[in-house]
């Protein structure tokens, strides 16, 4: 796909960037401050990608069209009771380039990568109360499964599931 890619170690602060400040524009009135901008710092996130791009059980992709813009990352499923399906564990597009297409086309890199691998269906977990981003995925075909869990207590954080099939 045109401008779909595979990251390699000169890209990790770019990813970095990216997701902190995507995570802050997606979370923010949702999370913590404490969350926000104490646990999520720079240094603590290059390790993170530099780990992912490293690791042979997370595929990264990053869309890239001189300026890397978006990135997200797949991966078989870490959760129980997902037979057949496959997980995008994280979609992040810096925000000033959000609307322009940019999601979609590393969601249908994915999407594609499913396909080739007989894969039934793909999931995500995204966090209630993101609007953006649960919009963004119902636009794209995913549906609300019925399945949730709690990701932090304290916070009052939880998931829900999203799923498409192939």
């Amino acid at each position: 796909m045109k401008n779909i890619r595979t990251p390699n170690i000169d890209d990790v602060s770019r990813l970095a960037e990216i997701h902190i400040y995507g995570w802050r524009d997606a979370y923010r009135n949702i999370m913590s401050d404490e969350l926000l901008f104490k646990q999520r710092q720079v240094m603590k996130t290059i390790k993170l990608h530099t780990r992912f791009i490293n690791d042979i059980f997370h595929r990264v992709i990053v869309y890239d069209d001189g300026i890397i813009r978006g990135f997200a990352i797949h991966n078989d499923p870490r959760d129980s009771n997902t037979d057949g399906q496959y997980e995008i564990s994280a979609l992040y597009v810096e925000p000033a380039f959000q609307r322009m297409g940019i999601g979609t086309k590393l969601l249908a890199a994915i999407e594609l990568y499913a396909k080739k691998h007989a894969i039934s269906s793909t999931y995500v977990w995204v966090l209630d109360g993101n609007k953006k981003g649960i919009s963004f995925y119902k636009k794209c075909g995913y549906v609300f499964d019925g399945a949730e869990k709690v990701v932090s207590i304290e916070d009052e954080l939880r998931e829900i599931k999203m799923v498409k099939a192939m």
